[in-house]
């Protein structure tokens, strides 16, 4: 399915890119993730994150684009050398991401904001290095949906600096355990993705401007 998706893309983005007013190009770098509400504060979690893009300008400076894109998240702990109950704990979740982003463009900057589904493609535990026989993939959910924010900041015609925010509006379990929080319902808890992306990202058709 993967192979399916990122071939149409691929096929999409050629199409376009000489078709005014769209454009495509990709993005590709570095996760720094946290699971809030497990327990495992911080963005300790990195992971490679890339994604094909296809944009349409509706006016000089704004524009829609569309994603189609991998993403490693999950959290990650060291082990306390002075507590021996703090042992070394890595969880990935591996998604497809479909964002779908709004886009500004203010000089050499391009602000956005747009939601995100994501399918969750594996996923995993390790505690001390060894794989966690308890972990049970049935307890993630398979589809769930984010918010986003970003910027990027244009180095040349077609190469810019990304970073983005990536945050679960609901959560990504579908059981609730001891621990978990509460971020937009006043009885739900959970846990939830927050992702900081730092990349770089290219443009194929930098001039697809009405």
């Amino acid at each position: 399915m993967l192979r399916a998706l990122t071939f149409l893309m691929l096929t999409v983005v050629s199409g376009l890119v000489y078709a005014q007013p769209f454009g495509g190009g990709m993005r590709s770098g570095l996760n720094a993730s946290q699971i809030a509400g497990d327990g495992m504060s911080g963005y300790h979690k990195a992971g490679f994150a890339g994604a094909f893009s296809v944009y349409y300008y509706t006016s000089e400076n704004f524009r829609l684009q569309f994603e189609l894109g991998y993403s490693r998240k999950g959290s990650a702990r060291r082990p306390d050398t002075e507590d021996p109950t703090v042992t070394q704990f890595l969880r990935r979740l591996n998604y497809l991401e479909l964002p779908v982003l709004a886009q500004f463009e203010l000089g050499l900057l391009r602000l956005e904001a747009g939601f995100s589904a994501d399918l969750l493609t594996t996923a995993s535990e390790k505690i001390d290095g060894y794989p966690n026989n308890n972990f049970n993939r049935a307890e993630w959910k398979n589809l769930t949906f984010n918010g986003l924010i970003g910027a990027h900041y244009k180095l040349t015609e077609r190469l810019s600096l990304i970073v983005r925010s990536t945050n679960a509006l609901h959560s990504i379990r579908n059981n609730s355990v001891a621990g978990n929080v509460r971020r937009f319902s006043r009885k739900k808890y959970g846990e939830y993705n927050d992702v900081l992306f730092f990349g770089l990202g290219w443009e194929m058709n930098a001039s697809g401007k009405k």
